[in-house]
């Protein structure tokens, strides 16, 4: 059987887990959408999109 404190740690690095994923994906979606704009107002070419 587990115990009540193992439990708890456990939905604690769930949540730390899944926090974290959450903000990487925030993160592309922002990157993605603003990519269009920077590489317009920068002239960058294809190389320097990457």
């Amino acid at each position: 059987m587990v115990s009540s404190q193992s439990k708890a740690s456990r939905w604690l690095i769930l949540m730390v887990v899944s926090t974290a994923l959450l903000l990487v994906a925030v993160d592309m979606t922002v990157l993605y959408t603003a990519l269009p704009t920077l590489t317009l107002e920068l002239d960058a070419d294809a190389s320097q999109k990457l």
